[in-house]
């Protein structure tokens, strides 16, 4: 089963309750499909990872129940792509800005208002990579969620130059 989750819900974790069919020996070789629920928790920085619930998959004649196998997927986010452990930022910059190297500001997956300094020109394959700023890097501390006390991947920042399509003359002066 493949179970969609926001990347803010694979940042911070959270419980989902998950709905799905199994087959279910009853008696005299006899099956049915019987649908189920549970309760999954989904813990900061999965992703790639399955869950595995022995005996909650499917039951058929003669052998013993099957694993209920829950996998991740994650839906699309407007702003933030998520690369392994690391989280890739497409900053939209002007051609003005990327020349001067304007600080860049935008807000973080956990909501942090960032200022990151560029000492160089900006462009279409600069990346600025800030040191854990990503994703949470899964480990099996049962108190992990509540401590919040996670390692974590980088950020890293990637550039948009928004080209003009004409320019003035100010506009040219500008830039020379």
């Amino acid at each position: 089963m493949i179970v969609e989750c926001t990347l803010e819900e694979l940042f911070y974790g959270c419980q989902k309750e998950i709905h799905f069919k199994r087959h279910a020996f009853v008696s005299d070789k006899a099956e049915k499909v019987v649908e189920c629920s549970r309760i999954i928790e989904v813990k900061p920085g999965m992703g790639h990872n399955e869950l595995r619930y022995s005996g909650e998959g499917h039951h058929r004649f003669a052998q013993k129940p099957g694993d209920l196998v829950v996998k991740f997927s994650q839906k699309p986010h407007q702003k933030f792509k998520r690369q392994n452990n690391d989280i890739i930022y497409l900053h939209k910059i002007s051609l003005l800005d990327s020349l001067k190297s304007s600080p860049v500001h935008f807000t973080t997956i956990d909501n942090q208002m960032m200022e990151a300094a560029v000492d160089e020109v900006i462009s279409q394959k600069t990346e600025k990579v800030i040191p854990n700023m990503g994703m949470p890097i899964l480990n099996n501390d049962p108190l992990g969620p509540i401590k919040r006390n996670f390692q974590r991947g980088n950020l890293i920042i990637r550039f948009d130059i928004q080209f003009p399509i004409e320019l003035s003359d100010k506009q040219r002066l500008a830039i020379t």
